[in-house]
């Protein structure tokens, strides 16, 4: 299976799935800080700079480390997913978010 087929295939039967990821953000909380990239990217958020979040999904990860004085970008390739994280960031003035194909940056 070729690489843009692969792509075809989890955007139409994966990304834009109304179960996908379908976990609480409890649960979620729970196994932040055993990943040390997140807890990395936690701390860049909490110095004023700008944040990318290249499949941002739902928004859950901008959610956790989303700080006042910074200014997050989310982009995410399922029109489902970036609906979410408008939703669940929807009271953040400074978190951008967009439906985009990370490999046209």
């Amino acid at each position: 299976m070729r690489i843009k087929n692969t792509k075809s295939y989890l955007l139409t039967e994966v990304w834009e799935d109304k179960n996908y990821a379908r976990s609480s953000e409890k649960e979620a909380r729970k196994t932040f800080f055993k990943n040390p990239a997140l807890v990395k990217l936690l701390e860049y958020s909490r110095v004023p700079d700008k944040i990318l979040d290249c499949g941002c999904g739902s928004g859950r990860i901008l959610k956790m480390i989303w700080q006042t004085k910074s200014v997050f970008f989310g982009v995410d390739i399922a029109r489902r997913q970036i609906d979410k994280a408008k939703k669940r960031l929807e009271d953040k003035k400074n978190v951008y978010l967009k439906l985009w194909d990370i490999e046209k940056l």
